[in-house]
């Protein structure tokens, strides 16, 4: 799949989700995209990874859960099953859909399953909602590779 590459994602539960592709996951790579994202006043759940607990503390609050001690719950409130729902998807349509993405192109990957989520029916949004949505952003915009060197009838026959 994309062993190189990493995905942050932020989600607001029962709402829509931003996701970002981040060449490691450390502090310094987070930091810049939760603060910019998110709000001060916020409430922010993680997992136990050592990289929240700075980050954390800019916010109104922060709890996270123990993966490694298996916890994935703690008082009914604290969770991070909304983002890995997520991924969840995002992995699966990849493995199941593209079967391979290319590093280049991650990005758009990313957009596409940001889109899924983020107009789903429930959060109201009917196929022709989505159909509309994806037709007005499709105007005035293409999806262009470089062109070859060579005019078409140069180009060898196979």
């Amino acid at each position: 799949m994309f062993e190189e590459s990493r995905r942050t994602g932020l989600v607001e539960r029962d709402g829509s989700v931003r996701s970002f592709p981040v060449a490691n996951v450390s502090a310094k790579t987070l930091r810049p995209i939760i603060v910019t994202h998110v709000n001060r006043a916020t409430y922010i759940m993680t997992d136990d990874a050592p990289v929240y607990t700075a980050i954390g503390r800019e916010f109104s609050g922060h709890g996270s859960v123990n993966h490694s001690a298996e916890e994935y719950v703690r008082a009914t409130f604290w969770h991070t099953n909304t983002v890995e729902n997520y991924f969840s998807i995002f992995k699966r349509g990849i493995i199941g859909t593209y079967h391979h993405i290319s590093e280049t192109h991650l990005h758009r990957y990313g957009a596409e399953f940001d889109f899924r989520y983020n107009h789903r029916v429930g959060l109201g949004y009917s196929d022709m909602d989505r159909a509309e949505k994806i037709a007005a952003g499709m105007l005035g915009k293409r999806l262009t590779y470089r062109r070859p060197r060579q005019p078409q009838d140069e180009l060898p026959d196979f």
